[in-house]
């Protein structure tokens, strides 16, 4: 429906006081504004004022037809959606956050995407959701800005931020059932350089770690929870939530000894039995070290600081003499995370399905499984080694002639 407010206005006056508002009576039925009245798709009634350009009854039926196709179809955007601040909408993202988390039962990113949000908040809060998609130019100014603003920042961080900044926006169309573009959409991507590490740690990075370790008197529990992601390839808080009772390394159905995890099937969890590697399962020994009860390992946390080695200076204090994978040589810029890959690598040469080695990490789409899988030269190689057959028992000489000899 359409109607004039100006005149609802001038009859709450006149019921209020004829005489005494008689002027600001004249002036209203004068100078009509137009408004309209819809219910969205959830039977909700919103009241809203036409813009400049159909301030006519004529026009303001138009704009009506207008609102109430694009309600049905989801393009158009309430008053009230229109002038949400970037602040509001994080606050938002962050309580659907924390639902998710507490009825799944896991973190998931949860206690990262808020710091992120605050750090949104903080810079772009005020800016309001139909700013951003009327100007999402001014987003990309935000972003190339970051290094400027936040020198402090790595690269990845950065990318952290741009890729934060997208879902907010799209959880906010997403719960609206909006049909309106993210305006991230618009925004250039990072360097993909930044976004992710095509490093993939090699058993010798392990192996150097771990006598860098010894040598300088890192604690061996911490080595062996290095060991327990390299041998696993599961997520390091996976590592870190296993109990004594979880660790079965002597079955007595003469099956390999296996760990009990938690894995999600169909939104449901349910704890299933996953056979580790010899390797593991001697590490898990030393660590439990004939407990019957209680966690495999003492921290809630990754203990990241007991990788730092310490030296004691000429005066007898106590300083940090640099990482254990820095001592060692070893380029692994996340020194738990980054042996997924490793193990990731080591399925994929066993040929072994997808399915297998997504149940294997713990990993939901085939996204996630590419995205580990990093295929290295020798791996390569295979395309092309049948034309190289007999060609390495070839010893080519020259004669003097310049010509090739086959001796």
């Amino acid at each position: 429906m359409i109607f004039d407010k100006n005149r609802t206005r001038a009859r709450e006056l006149e019921r209020k006081d004829p005489v005494r508002y008689a002027v600001r009576i004249t002036e209203l039925r004068s100078s009509p504004e137009w408004w309209i009245r819809y219910w969205d798709r959830h039977g909700k009634p919103h009241d809203e004022k036409c813009p400049a350009e159909f301030q006519s009854q004529q026009l303001a039926e138009r704009y009506y037809s207008r609102v109430t196709t694009g309600i049905d179809d989801s393009t158009h955007t309430m008053p009230m959606q229109r002038k949400t601040t970037l602040a509001d909408m994080c606050a938002f993202f962050i309580e659907q956050k924390q639902k998710k988390m507490e009825r799944r039962g896991k973190v998931g990113g949860y206690f990262a995407a808020k710091t992120l949000c605050k750090h949104i908040a903080a810079m772009i809060g005020p800016w309001t959701f139909d700013e951003c998609r009327a100007n999402p130019m001014k987003l990309q100014e935000h972003l190339d800005s970051l290094p400027e603003l936040k020198p402090e920042w790595a690269p990845k961080t950065r990318w952290n931020y741009h890729k934060e900044l997208r879902a907010v926006f799209s959880l906010w169309i997403k719960k609206n059932l909006l049909s309106v573009p993210n305006p991230m959409n618009a925004i250039d991507e990072p360097d993909p350089q930044t976004r992710v590490i095509d490093y993939v740690p090699t058993h010798e990075d392990y192996e150097a770690i771990v006598a860098t370790g010894l040598v300088e008197g890192v604690r061996p529990d911490a080595l062996r929870l290095i060991g327990a992601v390299r041998y696993s390839g599961l997520r390091i808080n996976e590592i870190l939530r296993l109990s004594v009772a979880d660790c079965v390394l002597d079955p007595t159905d003469s099956g390999l000894p296996y760990v009990w995890v938690v894995i999600s099937k169909q939104r449901r969890e349910a704890r299933t039995p996953l056979p580790i590697r010899r390797e593991l399962t001697e590490l898990l020994r030393e660590q439990i070290a004939g407990r019957t009860e209680g966690r495999v390992w003492p921290w809630c946390n990754p203990p990241y600081k007991l990788l730092d080695v310490w030296e004691t200076d000429e005066h007898g204090e106590c300083r940090v003499k640099g990482s254990l994978y820095k001592l060692a040589g070893v380029k692994v810029p996340r020194p738990f995370h980054d042996f997924r890959k490793t193990v990731k690598m080591e399925l994929q040469r066993k040929h072994l399905d997808k399915s297998v080695r997504k149940r294997m990490q713990g990993h939901k789409t085939d996204a996630m499984d590419d995205y580990y899988s990093w295929f290295q030269r020798e791996d390569l190689e295979a395309a092309v080694a049948d034309t190289y057959e007999g060609y390495r028992d070839q010893t080519v000489t020259r004669k003097g002639n310049g010509d090739p000899e086959l001796a």
